[in-house]
């Protein structure tokens, strides 16, 4: 994949991912959140839930993902 194509789809989806988990998080947990995305890392941080973190590895052109649950992630792209 080229990296102009990962680096436009990355964004995009985690931008989506961090909007949509605001509009969510903020019915649910009524602000007791915080949820950011800048320069390819979207955070979320959950008070005693924990905190997740989703970032862009460009070398790979991978999305991996933090958590205290289940530990690191890794995230290919699949384009259907």
């Amino acid at each position: 994949m080229d990296i102009h194509v990962f680096h436009r789809e990355a964004d995009a989806t985690l931008d989506a991912l961090c909007e949509r988990y605001e509009e969510e998080l903020e019915e649910i947990i009524k602000g007791d959140f915080d949820a950011t995305y800048s320069d390819g890392i979207f955070s979320l941080k959950l008070g005693d839930f924990g905190s997740y973190v989703l970032n862009k590895q460009s070398p790979n052109r991978q999305i991996w993902l933090s958590s205290p649950i289940s530990g690191p992630k890794r995230y290919n792209f699949d384009p259907q």
